[in-house]
C-alpha cells in the first residue's frame, strides 16, 4: 500500500482538549483542525508548502527535544502506536511521554482518527501542534504507524533522495499527477540531507515498486537489479539505516569529540561515545566481529580462497556467515538454489539475506521464496549472509571463491529469469 501525505502547519491559542469527550465536541475539534490546517498552509510561502517528506528535514526553526509529549485519539489502536514509539525510543536517544490532554504550549505530537493516513514533516514551526492523521486500519499496522511517525520526526521517502536516480527508475508515465509529490519529486538539498548514509531498498520509508492504484503497473524499479524490486515497501520495521539517520540527526552531536572509527557500516553509540552501534550480528567496540546466530549451523567465519567452496543449510534454523578474502580481493558468490518462506515483500529475517556491498549497514539483498542461479561479485573483500529457515522444507546452497584478477571490474548480478 502506498501512503500519501500532506504538509500541514497548525496554530492554536493555549488550550487543553481531550478527544475522549462527546461526539459533538470531537467534531468541533476536528473541524477546527481542518480550518486551521487549510488557512495556515495557504499563508505559507509556496516553496515551504512543497517541502514534503524528504531525506531528513534540516529544521532551521525548531527541533524535537526529549521527552516528546504525544496524545493518541482513543478511537485509534493506542497499544500499537505506543509499541511503535517504544521501538523508536529503544533504538534512539528520543524519548516519548504520553499525555491525556492536548496542551498546545507543550507542542505535542498528536495522533488523530481520520479517513486517510497523513502526517506533517518534522516538528511544526511555531504552530505548536504536530499531527499524524490515521484511519483505524492504519493505526492497527506497525509499519503504517512507524512510516507516518518517522515523517513527523523529519524523515523523507527513500525514493526522493537527491541521489535516487543512481538506484531506482521512476516510471513517470505511470505516476498519477496527484501523487508526483510523493513519488517523483526529488529532495531540495537546502532543506534535507541523508548524511552520506547509503540508499536502502529495505527502508520503511521506501514506497513499493507498484500499487493497485495504478493497476499494478511499475512505479519504481531498481536500476540494474530486479531482485531489489521485491524488497521495496517493506512494513515489518525500521531498517538499521532508518535508525542511523534518526540518531545522526538527533543524537550524535553528543559525540562530536569522539575519534572512534566504526567499521562495516556501524556508527558511534550516543550513550557512551566510546563504542559503536553495529548492523546485523556485527559486534565489538568498532563492529569488527560477528556473533554466531545459532550453534548447530556451519562455521560463522569463513575464508574465500582461489577455489570454490560449498556452503549450504537446511531446515528450521537461523544461521549467519562472514566470508572474507585474506588477500583483500572481492568475493564471487554463486547461489545454486534457495527455497525459503514465500513473502510478497521480502525483508530481513524472513529468508536469505546477502550483504555484498562495502556498507554492511544497508539492508542486504533479501530472497524469500524459490530462486535459482543468482550470481554476483562483492564490492569489497567481505560478504555477510544470514539464513532464516522458517519451515522444515527451507534450504539454500551456494559456492564462493576469491575473485580472480579479471573479475574486479564491477559488481555484477546475474539471475535466472525463472525467478521472476
Amino acid at each position: 500500500m502506498i501512503f500519501f501525505h500532506i504538509l500541514v502547519l497548525v496554530n492554536f491559542a493555549c488550550a487543553a482538549i481531550n478527544y475522549g469527550t462527546s461526539s459533538k465536541e470531537r467534531s468541533m475539534v476536528k473541524e477546527s483542525l481542518k480550518i486551521n490546517k487549510r488557512s495556515i498552509n495557504n499563508k505559507l510561502p509556496r516553496n515551504l508548502r512543497k517541502l514534503n517528506k524528504r531525506s531528513i528535514f534540516i529544521n532551521y526553526w525548531t527541533n524535537w527535544t526529549s521527552p516528546i509529549k504525544y496524545y493518541v485519539d482513543n478511537r485509534l489502536n493506542v497499544r500499537r502506536i505506543m509499541s511503535v514509539l517504544k521501538h523508536i525510543s529503544d533504538h534512539t536517544c528520543l524519548e516519548f511521554e504520553k499525555v491525556n490532554n492536548i496542551i498546545f504550549t507543550d507542542q505535542p505530537l498528536v495522533y488523530i482518527l481520520e479517513d486517510y493516513c497523513a502526517s506533517t514533516t518534522g516538528k511544526t514551526r511555531r504552530y505548536q501542534i504536530t499531527t499524524i492523521d490515521l484511519t483505524y486500519a492504519c493505526s492497527d499496522r506497525f509499519g503504517a504507524v512507524a512510516h507516518e511517525t518517522l515523517h513527523a520526526l523529519g524523515l523523507s521517502h527513500e525514493q526522493q533522495r537527491t541521489d535516487r536516480d543512481k538506484y531506482v527508475k521512476i516510471h513517470e508515465e505511470n505516476v498519477p499527477e496527484e501523487y508526483k509529490t510523493d513519488i517523483s519529486d526529488i529532495d531540495n538539498s537546502t532543506y534535507f540531507t541523508f548524511y552520506n548514509i547509503s540508499y536502502d531498498y529495505g527502508s520503511i520509508m521506501h514506497y513499493p515498486t507498484t500499487s493497485s492504484v495504478v493497476g499494478f503497473k511499475p512505479l519504481i524499479t531498481s536500476r540494474g537489479n530486479p531482485l531489489y524490486n521485491k524488497m521495496m515497501g517493506q512494513s515489518e520495521g525500521l531498517s538499521f539505516n532508518d535508525f542511523q539517520l534518526l540518531n545522526t540527526y538527533y543524537c550524535l552531536s553528543r559525540c562530536s569529540h569522539s575519534i572512534l572509527k566504526c567499521k562495516n557500516g556501524g556508527y558511534i553509540d550516543w550513550r557512551t561515545c566510546s563504542r559503536c552501534i553495529c548492523p546485523s550480528e556485527y559486534s565489538g567496540v568498532d563492529c569488527n566481529y560477528v556473533k554466531p546466530l545459532f550453534d548447530s549451523c556451519s562455521k560463522t567465519n569463513l575464508i574465500a580462497k582461489n577455489f570454490y567452496t560449498l556452503l549450504n543449510e537446511t531446515g528450521i534454523k537461523k544461521c549467519n556467515y562472514r566470508i572474507r578474502s585474506v588477500n583483500k580481493k572481492c568475493i564471487y558468490i554463486s547461489i545454486y538454489e534457495v527455497n525459503t518462506k514465500e513473502k510478497e515483500i521480502c525483508s530481513p529475517r524472513f529468508g536469505l539475506e546477502v550483504k555484498y556491498l562495502t556498507d554492511k549497514g544497508v539492508t542486504g539483498l533479501c530472497l524469500c521464496g524459490k530462486y535459482k542461479s543468482v550470481n554476483f561479485i562483492s564490492e569489497n573483500d567481505e560478504v555477510y549472509i544470514e539464513y532464516h529457515g522458517l519451515e522444515s522444507s527451507n534450504y539454500f546452497s551456494l559456492i564462493y571463491a576469491e575473485c580472480s584478477d579479471h573479475k574486479k571490474e564491477s559488481i555484477v548480478i546475474e539471475h535466472n529469469e525463472d525467478n521472476f
